[in-house]
């Protein structure tokens, strides 16, 4: 009795081990070449489209994922993956912005008075900046900490454009959406197989066809084999 006891709390610790986790999988994203998280969704920013990493040569400068909100509106959430001194980090992208903004010219001064502003003492590791180019506008946040925005369109569009058009600075790659983010499926796949539904592992084939076609009706009488799989 007591070795069942032992047995059943040590299957419990490892399914909860196993379903702690998966949580952190349900909610962000690792770039792989960095390990920074990205959230898959953003209250500022929308969901998560891409992700990419911006190097200078060899040397991994940060980690960035666009998001798009409910308009469409593009996002960008920077990762430093080494420290850059405010006034680097400011020039490397008023340099990729000027040559992209077609009108507008003051807009850039007040966009790198923006960034000397937010970031006193500079980029350091793991700093996050977010950028939104909605509403006619280009804001900025450092940290969680709201710095403030430009309203200009082309500027906000220019900024689009750093990461986004032909010439872009890095590579962004759509992210890979998995099919199923259930806990119990994630937690059973951690065991190395997904279980089989307790009438089919009964034998009691055509009941349990019966009961996933009324739990799923559009996939008709048989439509768990095909749909869930043994």
């Amino acid at each position: 009795l007591e070795d069942r006891r032992c047995h059943g709390v040590t299957m419990k610790a490892r399914v909860a081990f196993i379903l702690l986790g998966a949580l952190p999988a349900l909610h962000a994203i690792v770039e792989k070449s960095t390990g920074f998280d990205f959230p898959k969704a953003s209250p500022k920013l929308g969901k998560l489209r891409s992700l990419g990493v911006r190097k200078k040569g060899p040397i991994k400068v940060y980690a960035v994922g666009m998001y798009e909100d409910l308009f469409k509106a593009k996002g960008f959430m920077l990762q430093m993956a080494m420290g850059v001194g405010a006034q680097k980090m400011t020039n490397a992208l008023a340099d990729a912005v000027k040559p992209r903004l077609k009108s507008d010219q003051g807009s850039l001064d007040k966009f790198s008075d923006l960034m000397l502003r937010g970031l006193p003492n500079g980029c350091s590791r793991s700093m996050c900046l977010l950028f939104g180019t909605g509403g006619g506008k280009l804001s900025l946040v450092v940290d969680g900490k709201e710095i403030g925005s430009v309203s200009s369109k082309p500027l906000a569009e220019a900024f689009i454009g750093v990461y986004c058009d032909d010439k872009a600075v890095c590579t962004l790659k759509a992210i890979d959406e998995k099919p199923s983010t259930r806990l119990a499926d994630v937690a059973w796949r951690g065991r190395g197989r997904r279980r089989r539904p307790s009438c089919a592992r009964a034998g009691d084939i055509n009941a349990c066809r019966r009961r996933q076609a009324r739990r799923f009706p559009g996939l008709g009488p048989r439509g768990w084999r095909r749909g869930r799989g043994e």
